[in-house]
């Protein structure tokens, strides 16, 4: 059995060796990732696991009910067993050949584990606790690793695209679908009604104009046995479909169907997914009338790491103020100066994987900004805060809170935090604007000119520093509201910090002119730098927006009763059993001359995509597997 977990966004402090074994791309068999626009675009990972979530409780150890209702921590699993076999073998519980039955026991103890993590009720599957189960794994085993979850609400719609593009900029992805039932009418489409829903795991995903196709791993696709099942791939069609759904109030939406229409007369739509993937930094140079972004990324898979985006140009900018990721981890946003006049900034949307600036309104003199967990975007002027929607319109506005210097957002409460340096406070606002409580930051604190601040997601402190010294600060909550303590500390060498970020497990990045500063706790009670997180003095231009995990989840929405699974027994057999291409070592969706070059080339490697059969070798097996699949793939 693996190790007890305990609770959730709990973290486990790993040995030094994790950190060396991540710092080199990992060898991940993504061997299709390009995104052009919404509807063109080609995502394929082959070798992902297809484990079984119906397993007989009489002979294998189970999972309850014989697992009929395990399949989100079964779907999710694949994508850790994936990432483990993938380059991140720290990931427990390690590279194996999860086809082998001598590998069984081992899959059900894990799946049973992540189960009880996720709060996975046998009789009535997994409601809620997909986050937190997903994190707690994470920030156990894989601490530069992230989850961000995409919920269907009135703010965000899961589609095939969205899923597609966050593949392609280096994630791995398992989704669910619900099954939908019309109840009535809305505006004149089709009022539907969730009564469950189902988890599986995405490894191809495209369209060209001529529809779209979508391919993954079905954990229920196998009748009850005790041993593992081949691994298949099942491939639906995807539509594109308007329907109003029913909660607490009623909302149209275009949706992604899949296997539409369905013999039952019931609808299928693509709800939730989870993308897991490395962390990586954004960051920004001002360069003459332009600007350039920089995707660092010294843990990535194969082929989706860092470098330069290329932007289109908007024309000529003054300054860049601050750049942020989105809430989905897509997108970034940046707060830019279009004219050589002070006063004049614009607020543009990035798209990471197209180059592509979007501008979203023109606004007197907005210098820095937040965003919340849902999209909603905030932003000072020096005097006034702002809410934004995540398209530019303006919701609301307070000058209440006096001079604010910088913005963070606390998920684990859905709050603002306002730093004012000038003030020597840091103010908490809930959605509304209004003060949840107030801060006083001690006077002897150096504090002048422009500064940063951060909520630490390990353990919700809030970290500040400022221009006017190397220290930094650290303010934490000793009562539910109104009392906080604050530390300083002298980190040896970080040296005129320009900004903050943390990551999952805790663990600060400093912004400073040197390079990038890991800084963690020490066991003397101190901070000190980690020389061997991979991050560590990577090149950083100002302030460095890092990728963190995020979730839309509304309990209010998704944990009632119809977000339930259904019984592996009871869902409808849509979509067609498909072979994997997994011969198709290059990407061009042919086996041909170039695969046969590439494997040729790695014969007796013990790692990459030229291993076709995962038996640990490149070798015979290898080569007659891939002259056996000669030919186009589709």
């Amino acid at each position: 059995m693996p190790p007890a977990v305990s609770s959730p966004r709990t973290f486990a402090s790993l040995a030094t060796a994790v950190a060396a074994a991540c710092s080199a791309a990992a060898s991940a068999d993504i061997t299709i990732h390009t995104y052009t626009n919404a509807s063109n675009y080609h995502y394929r990972v082959t070798h992902m696991p297809d484990l079984d979530q119906v397993r007989d409780d009489c002979c294998a150890g189970g999972l309850g009910n014989d697992g009929l209702m395990y399949c989100v921590p079964t779907g999710t699993f694949n994508l850790f067993a994936y990432a483990a076999n993938h380059g991140f073998s720290f990931m427990q519980p390690g590279a194996h050949n999860w086809q082998s039955n001598a590998n069984y026991g081992l899959a059900t103890s894990w799946i049973l584990s992540l189960g009880i993590t996720m709060g996975t009720n046998p009789i009535t599957g997994t409601g809620g606790g997909w986050d937190d189960g997903t994190y707690n794994y994470l920030s156990t085993y894989a601490p530069f690793m992230t989850a961000s979850f995409f919920y269907l609400n009135d703010d965000y719609t899961p589609r095939a695209f969205r899923m597609a593009k966050k593949g392609t900029q280096g994630g791995i992805i398992a989704f669910v679908y619900g099954r939908y039932q019309v109840i009535g009418s809305f505006q004149g489409k089709p009022l539907v009604q969730r009564t469950g829903g189902h988890c599986v795991t995405l490894n191809e995903s495209k369209a060209d104009g001529n529809g779209i196709i979508i391919r993954y791993r079905d954990p229920a696709d196998v009748p009850i046995n005790t041993f593992q099942d081949p691994f298949a791939t099942k491939e639906v069609t995807a539509t594109a479909v308007d329907l109003a759904f029913d909660t607490d109030s009623e909302w149209v939406r275009t949706v992604t169907a899949i296997a539409y229409p369905s013999s039952d007369g019931k609808y299928r739509v693509i709800d939730g997914f989870v993308v897991v993937k490395p962390i990586f930094g954004l960051s920004f140079q001002n360069t003459g009338g332009n600007f350039v972004l920089d995707k660092i990324a010294p843990i990535a898979l194969e082929g989706l790491g860092g470098g330069t985006i290329n932007l289109n140009s908007l024309g000529p900018i003054f300054g860049v103020s601050e750049l942020l990721h989105d809430a989905d981890g897509e997108d970034a946003l940046a707060i830019v100066n279009v004219s050589a006049a002070a006063g004049f900034t614009q607020l543009r949307r990035i798209d990471t994987a197209t180059g592509e600036q979007t501008p979203l309104g023109s606004f007197n003199t907005l210098k820095r900004m937040t965003v919340g967990r849902d999209g909603l975007i905030y932003a000072h002027d020096g005097s006034k805060l702002y809410c934004f929607k995540p398209d530019g319109t303006l919701g609301s506005a307070t000058s209440s809170i006096p001079i604010p210097t910088a913005l963070a957002y606390d998920d684990a409460k859905d709050e603002i935090i306002v730093y004012s340096i000038p003030q020597k406070k840091i103010t908490r606002l809930n959605k509304s604007f209004q003060t949840v409580d107030t801060w006083t930051i001690p006077t002897s604190f150096e504090l002048a000119g422009d500064g940063s601040v951060i909520v630490n997601p390990f353990d919700g402190s809030v970290w500040f520093d400022s221009d006017a010294t190397d220290l930094l600060y650290r303010g934490a909550q000793v009562t539910d509201r109104q009392a906080a303590t604050f530390t300083s500390f002298a980190v040896p060498g970080v040296v005129d910090p320009k900004g903050l970020s943390a990551g999952d497990e805790g663990t600060l990045y400093v912004s400073t002119p040197a390079g990038l500063k890991p800084v963690k706790q020490q066991a003397t009670g101190g901070y000190g730098v980690d020389p061997t997180n991979p991050f560590f003095n990577k090149p950083v231009a100002g302030r460095l927006s890092l990728l963190r995990s995020r979730t839309n989840f509304n309990p209010l929405i998704h944990d009632g009763p119809e977000w339930q699974n259904i019984l592996a027994t009871d869902l409808l057999p849509i979509g067609v059993e498909v072979q994997d291409c997994v011969s198709d070592l290059d990407g061009d969706n042919t086996t041909g001359p170039a695969d046969l070059a590439r494997l040729l080339g790695n014969w007796g490697a013990t790692t990459g995509n030229s291993d076709i059969d995962q038996d640990g070798v490149v070798g015979q097996a290898d080569l007659a597997l891939l002259l056996g699949a000669w030919g186009p793939c589709d």
